[in-house]
């Protein structure tokens, strides 16, 4: 499945003429929007209900390739600094 086939799946004129729905029987449901996207639906979800890591080291091993998925938090600006650039 292309990129812009994914995304013309949430198009809101897509979705309000039924065009969204239409391609997603096309493509045979739920079923067939997984073999497009090479993932597996229910596994996802069953993964989610039970948890996603296996043990501590496989959560350090996820942190370390996806990140933590922590907000990156800038410091606030001083008024100094703030009256400066104004």
């Amino acid at each position: 499945m292309r990129y812009y086939q994914l995304r013309s799946l949430f198009d809101p004129d897509n979705i309000r003429s039924g065009d969204s729905l239409q391609t997603l029987k096309d493509l045979g449901k739920i079923e067939g929007l997984e073999t497009a996207l090479h993932t597996h639906y229910r596994v996802i979800i069953s993964l989610i209900q039970k948890g996603i890591y296996k043990d501590a080291k496989d959560h350090e091993a996820r942190v370390k390739h996806f990140g933590d998925n922590q907000p990156i938090v800038k410091p606030p600006k001083t008024i100094t600094e703030l009256v400066t650039f104004s």
